[in-house]
């Protein structure tokens, strides 16, 4: 465990991996469901 630094760009850039895992794992979900949303 460790203490990140709690900057704005520290957030940002945490904000926007998040989004881009929350991207992959919609992106793998739908394609091994074939479909949907």
């Amino acid at each position: 465990i460790y203490s990140a630094p709690d900057t704005k760009d520290w957030r940002d850039r945490s904000r926007r991996l998040v989004s881009l895992l929350m991207d992959g794992l919609r992106f793998g979900a739908t394609k091994s469901a074939k479909g949907g949303a």
